[in-house]
C-alpha cells in the first residue's frame, strides 16, 4: 500500500465533478510535471466502470485519491453485483458484508480527552443517569457514543422524553440491530464526526 505523499494541492468538492473536469485539471498539473490530490466520494462511483477507470488514470500519473473528507467519511458501499461476499468479508478494513453491502472498519476511539459519561440500556435504548446527560444544544458535534463495556461505537436516533433526550441506539453503520440487555451506570462517551476515523485499510 502506498504512502508517500506527493500531491501537493487537494480539490475537495461536494459529491464528485464530472469526469471531463478532473481530465482537464490533471492535463494542467500534467503540463508542468506536478502532482494534485482528488479528494473524492467513493460511494457515488461505485458501479461506474468510467469513472473508475478515470482515477486508475489519475493514479498512474502519480496523482493522489483520498475520501471527499475526513468528517464525512464513508463507512460502508454497495456490494458491487455479482461480486463474492465471503471474499469481501476476508478483505482489510472490512467489518462484515449483508446481502447488499460492505461495511469497513474504523480505528479505535482514543477516550484519553473525552468526557465521561454515565447511563442505563434496555435493549437498544439508552437513558442518561442524569438529567439532559444526552442532550446536545450544538447538534453538529454529537454524532454517536461509544460504550467501553462492549468496545462498539453506536450511532442513534434521538427520542424525547419529558424534556429530557433518550437514545434509540443502532451499529455504527446505522443498521437497527442493536440489543445490548439490561446494562445499568455504564461509563458512555459521546463522539463528534472528529472523534471517529475509518482505518487506513479501509
Amino acid at each position: 500500500m502506498r504512502t508517500d505523499k506527493r500531491g501537493g494541492i487537494c480539490f475537495r468538492v461536494d459529491d464528485n465533478k464530472p469526469i471531463q473536469q478532473w481530465i482537464e485539471f490533471a492535463e494542467v498539473f500534467n503540463r508542468y510535471g506536478f502532482k494534485f490530490c482528488a479528494a473524492l466520494c467513493p460511494g457515488r462511483m461505485a458501479g461506474d466502470e468510467a469513472y473508475t477507470a478515470l482515477v486508475r488514470s489519475l493514479q498512474g500519473r502519480g496523482h493522489e485519491i483520498m475520501d471527499h473528507t475526513p468528517l464525512h467519511s464513508v463507512d460502508k458501499l454497495p456490494l458491487p453485483h455479482g461480486a463474492d461476499a465471503d471474499a469481501w468479508r476476508t478483505m482489510p478494513g472490512v467489518d462484515h458484508v449483508d446481502a447488499t453491502r460492505v461495511y469497513l472498519t474504523h480505528d479505535a476511539i482514543d477516550t484519553k480527552l473525552l468526557p465521561e459519561y454515565r447511563a442505563d440500556i434496555s435493549g437498544n435504548v439508552m437513558t442518561g443517569r442524569t438529567p439532559q446527560v444526552l442532550n446536545d444544544p450544538n447538534q453538529t458535534r454529537f454524532i454517536a457514543v461509544y460504550l467501553p463495556a462492549t468496545g462498539r461505537v453506536f450511532r442513534f436516533r434521538q427520542i424525547e422524553h419529558s424534556g429530557d433526550v433518550t437514545l434509540a441506539l443502532r451499529s455504527f453503520w446505522d443498521e437497527d440491530n442493536v440489543d445490548l440487555g439490561e446494562l445499568r451506570d455504564v461509563v458512555c462517551h459521546k463522539l463528534s464526526k472528529a472523534d471517529v476515523r475509518m482505518t487506513l485499510a479501509a
